[in-house]
């Protein structure tokens, strides 16, 4: 631990040690660490792309209003819809189809990656809504095999992410470009670093140390 005051700097290790009462090892606890640490990077990772598909839904909805207003003709409405279907699809992958309807409540529609990822994170981590958690222990092997099926699921999204906005959106852009309409702006929110864990007895407050654990997480 680093404390600077009046200019002048203080160091000092800081030790947290495990509930004496928890009956856990330390082995436990890392495994529930790293746990925890790869279900905030993929639920960080959903949601960007998430955010992405909204802002880019958004425009196409003003893309339809200003291509009605002008008649266009019938291919460049037909290429509209056909990438608003593809768009569309992704995201109800990610998240529940029934909340694009404001319907909070709603439950007529089985859960994207994105919120599987949030309960999954509650169920074995510090909790979450009505769950308790369990991060004082290291993740069950149902957990496990949950958080392995789901950042499967996830990276397949992503493949499918990177294709709409690296090939598919692109060659649309250039395809209104050439009819003298407006293209989609693709800019997206920047990756957010990883929480740091805790540096070892040889290593800098600054540097990021991996935590080790029993699981091996991506």
């Amino acid at each position: 631990m680093k404390l600077t005051v009046l200019g002048k700097e203080y160091r000092s290790t800081v030790v947290v040690e495990k509930d004496p009462r928890a009956g856990v090892t330390d082995a436990d606890l890392a495994a529930s660490t790293k746990m925890s640490l790869a279900l905030y990077r993929d639920i960080n990772k959903s949601a960007r792309m998430i955010n992405q598909i909204e802002w880019t839904r958004k425009q196409l909805e003003e893309f339809r209003k200003m291509a009605g207003a002008a008649r266009s003709v019938p291919a460049t409405l037909t290429a509209l819809h056909e990438l608003e279907q593809r768009i569309r699809a992704l995201q109800d992958r990610l998240m529940q189809p029934t909340l694009a309807e404001a319907d909070l409540k709603s439950f007529r529609g089985p859960l994207g990656i994105y919120l599987k990822l949030v309960w999954l994170q509650a169920e074995s981590s510090a909790g979450g809504g009505d769950v308790s958690g369990n991060a004082d222990h290291a993740p069950t092997k149902a957990e496990l095999e949950v958080y392995d099926l789901l950042s499967t699921q996830l990276s397949a999204a992503a493949e499918n992410f990177d294709d709409l906005y690296g090939k598919s959106i692109p060659a649309f852009n250039e395809a209104m470009r050439s009819k003298g309409l407006a293209q989609l702006m693709t800019v997206s929110e920047p990756d957010e670093p990883r929480p740091p864990a805790k540096p070892g007895p040889d290593e800098d407050d600054d540097d990021n140390a991996d935590t080790d654990a029993n699981a091996d997480f991506s």
